[in-house]
């Protein structure tokens, strides 16, 4: 039986899953679902020609090797460049003695257990004699650890 003009065979290949999302991978870092719809018919030389289909976060990816080759080339830019968009990382920079601080800084670990911490003594320089560094990704409601 045809619907539309496809047999069944053909609707059943074409189904996708309900809430999957086909992500069209520019070569950029971006998808052309990021892509205003004013500049998406200016933007269509960068856009790879076909999409790769998103299931959460599952990348279904073509299993012939050149086609996976380059989707993964391009699908590596855009998971990149979305972690940065989402990553914050911060160096605080500190006059006192890594001694002085550890009491302060457990508590903030306490109280923040989805952002990572670290501290690191400087020895031997004149004004610098700790850096804290503090590093998550943001999601809605607060930060998650990096990796997490």
């Amino acid at each position: 039986a045809k619907s539309g003009g496809l047999t069944e065979a053909q609707v059943k290949m074409a189904t996708l899953p309900a809430g999957s999302r086909l992500r069209y991978l520019a070569r950029g870092g971006r998808d052309r679902t990021d892509i205003p719809d004013d500049a998406a018919a200016a933007d269509t030389a960068v856009v790879d020609e076909w999409p790769v289909l998103q299931c959460s976060n599952i990348y279904l990816l073509p299993g012939v090797p050149q086609y996976f080759s380059s989707k993964m080339e391009l699908l590596a830019r855009l998971l990149s460049a979305e972690w940065e968009a989402r990553s914050a990382a911060y160096r605080v920079v500190l006059s006192a003695e890594e001694t002085s601080v550890v009491e302060a800084l457990n508590g903030a670990v306490r109280r923040h257990p989805d952002v990572c911490f670290g501290s690191y003594p400087f020895v031997g320089h004149p004004t610098t004699k700790t850096v804290v560094t503090l590093e998550g990704r943001l999601v809605e409601g607060g930060y998650v650890r990096n990796g997490g």
